[in-house]
């Protein structure tokens, strides 16, 4: 039986560039059905071949992956980062990418009758991706739920579209969400 390798990947939101891949002394990662989850490690600091920059561990401009064996197992934005020069260690956490969204905002009127309501969450995102440096979420996998409805979102309301959402899935016959990585491993 073998241990499992688990490693950090830093990628910039902004360029989607990988800027690191670093070992993890310690990790812990949380998802949850209709949440955002949660990802939190401790890098040695100093790892051999790391060359990290504050840049590059930025709040709300970087991801944070966690890998074991090569596959994702946790991801989200960067919230918070503290370096512990006593230990010697780094601690990244970050919310998964449904929080981004609960921090985005309906700024048109959105319409529609009669639609499967994973189709109107599906819309929401896309809504969210189409912004000018707004992150991109892959939408292709949403499967329709058989639930039609009919919703108007204001756009002098200012919703968050995360909230919006949320309410869409707690409904009586709603649905169950969850945010994977595309790809699911790196390598």
């Amino acid at each position: 039986m073998s241990v499992s390798a688990y490693s950090a990947v830093l990628q910039n939101l902004k360029t989607g560039r990988i800027t690191a891949e670093l070992p993890v002394s310690s990790a812990k990662a949380s998802q949850a059905l209709n949440a955002p989850g949660s990802v939190g490690v401790s890098l040695p600091l100093g790892a051999a071949g790391s060359t990290i920059t504050p840049a590059d561990i930025t709040e709300r401009r970087n991801a944070l992956f966690l890998l074991r064996d090569g596959v994702v197992v946790g991801e989200g934005i960067i919230e918070t980062q503290d370096a512990d020069v006593a230990s010697n260690s780094l601690e990244l956490a970050a919310l998964g990418w449904h929080h981004y969204l609960r921090n985005l905002y309906v700024k048109q009127d959105l319409v529609w009758t009669a639609t499967d309501q994973t189709t109107i969450a599906k819309e929401l995102v896309e809504y969210a991706s189409s912004k000018p440096g707004a992150l991109q979420f892959g939408t292709s996998n949403v499967a329709t739920s058989g639930v039609v409805r009919d919703r108007t979102y204001r756009g002098f309301e200012r919703a968050s579209i995360g909230k919006l959402i949320d309410d869409l899935a707690a409904v009586i016959d709603g649905f169950h969400f969850r945010y994977r990585s595309i790809r699911g491993e790196f390598g």
